[in-house]
């Protein structure tokens, strides 16, 4: 009988090991304040803010997606999925922004209607917005032309 207290107690030991290992592993990556930079800038249409809408920096190579809304003041402060900050390296930035959110059985007319910043902005092959983003605090304003 004593062999097999040990044994169930050495399982138990097992268990808590590896449940705390997960634990760790699932709280930890949270923990991580930034990513090496931490960017944030305004975002303007024809020099007004932009009141809303979506900023992404598409990364030129492999890497995860930043993104950011956008504040009511036209600001924005990127974030990596739920952590704070970007990876260091070359981007193309893209803005998404619309007055509602287009549905299906709308109209190419509708929807273009309903776009708060120039389509060309919203695709990295057309946008023209590149950035190199150095490790600590960067500030890159978007500004957008409607023509």
């Amino acid at each position: 009988m004593k062999k097999q207290g040990k044994h169930l107690a050495w399982r138990w030991v097992c268990f808590a090991f590896i449940g705390g290992c997960l634990v760790c592993a699932a709280v930890l990556p949270g923990c991580r304040r930034s990513l090496g930079a931490s960017v944030s800038g305004a975002v303007t249409v024809d020099g007004k803010p932009l009141s809303k809408g979506t900023v992404l920096f598409n990364p030129t190579g492999q890497g995860p997606l930043p993104c950011a809304p956008i504040q009511p003041d036209g600001t924005y402060r990127l974030q990596t999925g739920t952590i704070k900050g970007i990876v260091p390296g070359d981007y193309v930035v893209t803005v998404v922004a619309f007055s509602c959110m287009p549905e299906p059985g709308m109209t190419k007319q509708e929807v273009d209607a309903a776009r708060l910043a120039p389509t060309r902005y919203g695709s990295k092959d057309t946008s023209g917005l590149k950035v190199k983003i150095t490790p600590g605090v960067n500030v890159f304003n978007i500004e957008m032309k409607s023509r």
